[in-house]
């Protein structure tokens, strides 16, 4: 029965602290959700509702050639100072991802504040391969139940 108890005791301790665990998780894991926002931008040009930016003028695109940079769509990367100034921050369960880059207040205020949250795909993502394995690996730590009649 040692074993039971000991299993029992240990579910219990993991549903009480779930939150906690959680946490953990995220904080752990923040640059890989700072990367995904950064690589949408990148890749793609679109926010967190998966609305596209837009596309640059012109005269943007041809400089933006000329640098070696993309020029198909807005990716919100001219300098880096931005992408480089993301960080994210997690309270009462809400994460919040943010940046430190100077020009953050005009680009959220011109592309919107979703520039800097994840697309429901991306969450759901992130909570089947990282969370979920994360709890698995709180789990496979209990072990096996060894019950003997």
């Amino acid at each position: 029965m040692d074993n039971l108890d000991t299993q029992i005791s240990y579910l219990n301790d993991l549903s009480s602290n779930l939150d906690k665990y959680l946490e953990e998780i995220v904080l752990k894991h923040k640059d890989k959700l700072i990367s995904l926002i950064q690589l949408r931008l990148l890749n793609k040009g679109i926010d967190g509702d998966n609305k596209l930016l837009g596309e640059y003028s012109e005269s943007t695109k041809a400089k933006k050639r000329k640098k070696g940079q993309i020029s198909s769509h807005i990716t919100l990367k001219n300098t880096g100072s931005f992408y480089a100034g993301m960080f994210l921050t997690l309270e009462s369960n809400v994460i919040t991802i943010d940046s430190k880059d100077r020009k953050t207040d005009l680009l959220t205020s011109k592309y919107g504040e979703s520039i800097l949250e994840l697309t429901i795909a991306e969450g759901e993502n992130f909570t089947e391969k990282t969370i979920d394995q994360e709890i698995q690996k709180l789990l496979d730590k209990m072990g096996d139940i060894n019950i003997t009649i």
